[in-house]
């Protein structure tokens, strides 16, 4: 019946609101383009105003001919309507932000990139994916940024730093890589670095000895008075070091450390933190391991260093981790305990560089990325182990 009802209505008409689409795409740019140069703002309405149009209208069309089962025509034109939208859409989209990208380059950049973001959610179809990736480059790119604005800067000249942005602020058109051999040379960042990574390792290895011992004691071992004494390692952690600076330094100074490396590092060789996270991971090895590895004599020492320390590794690599950028960064301490520069380490010798070099602060930033050269190496090689450690028992199963 309804076909036969169509058939005696005769030829389906032409939707209207498909027709208007296309005129609207038509009308939009070409007024746009007529009244720019006389009247630019109401050039751009018109534009406005004729993808929007486009877009509605065919939309709408496209609804309405599926809805008449028939009756009305124009599905092309509806479609071709929105084509025209979205390709006005897009021109305005491009212009707008190539004119962020001449004006801020920076935002324009970020701008773009979520703009390309939300196109690939468009096209693919999954935004819930796109907007989890799109959020993780953002936090990414807020991370980022200060470390490549660092280095960029060590490659300018002073006055370009001063001076007002530019784009070659972002992106140097004529490095400076000399900053770097006048931060190595005049800064003595050999010297520093050198102690730096000599307390850093003393401090990181005693501080894994430390806490293997302590937590395989308070995992396996049992003694008076267990519990009370790991509260009391654990209240060292709600213990700022301030509170103990001036005990510490009565200390060192008392026993002649002052200017050497036992001064330096001695303080920091045992850890609350170190011994609650080897506890934590040494809780984790069956007891199983431990009955059937003392009938064949294993003894504690032994069964720590076979059995229980391999086991423990991640956790163990993510004490050293937390050691090594704990210990290489401190400040207070070495500027406390050390006068002679033969024993200062590099932060230190980062903020005599930016005494010296008032003048040259691109050589200051030079020195803070030598600085931070090992800190990056750390991380990226040791990354997995860190989250490991860390995560190690977080799950069940």
């Amino acid at each position: 019946m309804g076909a036969e009802a169509v058939a005696l209505q005769g030829p389906p008409r032409i939707n209207r609101l498909a027709v208007a689409a296309v005129v609207a795409g038509v009308a939009g740019p070409v007024l746009g383009l007529l009244l720019w140069f006389t009247a630019p703002f109401l050039g751009g309405v018109a534009v406005l105003l004729g993808w929007s149009l486009a877009l509605a209208f065919g939309f709408s069309a496209l609804g309405q001919i599926r809805m008449a089962h028939g009756a009305e025509a124009g599905d092309r034109l509806a479609r071709a309507g929105i084509a025209l939208g979205f390709v006005e859409l897009g021109v305005l989209v491009l212009t707008l932000l190539v004119v962020i990208l001449i004006a801020a380059p920076v935002a324009g950049t970020i701008i773009t990139g979520l703009a390309v973001a939300l196109l690939l959610a468009l096209l693919l179809g999954n935004t819930r994916l796109v907007g989890r990736y799109v959020i993780t480059t953002v936090l990414a790119l807020v991370v980022i940024f200060p470390i490549y604005i660092t280095v960029v800067n060590s490659l300018l000249r002073p006055e370009q730093i001063a001076g007002q942005p530019t784009p070659s602020s972002f992106f140097p058109i004529h490095p400076q890589w000399d900053s770097y051999g006048d931060a190595w040379s005049a800064g003595h960042m050999a010297t520093y670095l050198r102690n730096s990574f000599i307390v850093t390792i003393l401090i990181t290895v005693g501080q894994i000895v430390t806490a293997v011992l302590a937590g395989y004691a308070f995992a396996f071992l049992q003694f008076p008075f267990k519990r009370t004494l790991f509260v009391v390692f654990l209240s060292t952690l709600m213990v700022p070091f301030e509170v103990t600076i001036i005990t510490n330094l009565e200390t060192v100074d008392s026993l002649g450390w002052l200017n050497s490396y036992q001064g330096l590092a001695v303080p920091f060789l045992a850890t609350g933190f170190g011994a609650f996270l080897l506890r934590q991971a040494f809780l984790q090895v069956p007891r199983d391991l431990q009955d059937a590895a003392a009938m064949d004599g294993y003894g504690h020492m032994r069964f720590m260093v076979r059995v229980a320390v391999p086991l423990a590794r991640p956790a163990i690599a993510a004490l050293a981790v937390f050691g090594f950028l704990s210990a290489w960064n401190q400040y207070l301490w070495p500027l406390l305990v050390t006068e002679d520069d033969q024993y200062r380490t590099v932060q230190i010798g980062l903020k005599q560089l930016r005494g010296t070099q008032l003048d040259d602060i691109n050589v200051t930033f030079a020195g803070v990325i030598i600085a931070a050269v090992p800190l990056l190496i750390l991380l990226i090689f040791f990354q997995k182990q860190l989250v490991r450690g860390l995560t190690a028992g977080a799950v069940k199963g």
